[in-house]
């Protein structure tokens, strides 16, 4: 099942989405669950935003050395496992990817508000410790063509002696 966010209880507004739970506007809280190795993706959203540049941030986000990615409006962004893509409306999706423990903390989306204060979407992800289920079935999985391999060979042999 997909990690959807969850919300905090002081929502300004919430629009649904088909593809997202719902649309955030400025003051709300998102929390995020991922799964190590794994991503998550998420909605941000800003009341007369559309035409100012959007970042995200690792708190305190004080400075611009907190900030992870920027995206100019209407446009995508990517820096390492992090990509952000500015629908042009005030709205901005965040793709965090190859997600690892350490990622587990608390994040702002902001808007870069030329003549005011920036204005922020508190954002919480934890990420979980992920099953190791995968690697083992890709060696499984090359096991078994190995074997197969071999048993279309002796198969292959066995007809030819046949002849």
């Amino acid at each position: 099942t997909a990690n959807w966010p969850s919300l905090s209880l002081r929502l300004l507004s919430v629009h649904t989405d088909a593809c997202f739970p719902a649309v955030l506007t400025e003051g709300t809280t998102i929390r995020v669950e991922g799964v190590e190795g794994g991503s998550v993706s998420f909605q941000c959203s800003h009341r007369l935003a559309w035409g100012y540049n959007k970042y995200f941030c690792v708190d305190p986000c004080e400075s611009s050395s907190s900030v992870l990615v920027t995206v100019a409006p209407g446009k995508q962004a990517a820096s390492g496992r992090i990509a952000l893509m500015d629908s042009g409306n005030g709205v901005f999706t965040v793709t965090f990817s190859q997600l690892r423990l350490s990622d587990s903390h608390k994040y702002f989306c902001g808007v870069e508000r030329t003549a005011a204060i920036d204005t922020y979407v508190t954002v919480y992800l934890t990420v979980r410790e992920g099953k190791r289920i995968l690697p083992e079935l890709v060696n499984f999985l090359f096991l078994l063509k190995t074997h197969l391999r071999q048993i279309s060979a002796e198969i292959t042999q066995s007809l030819w002696i046949c002849m």
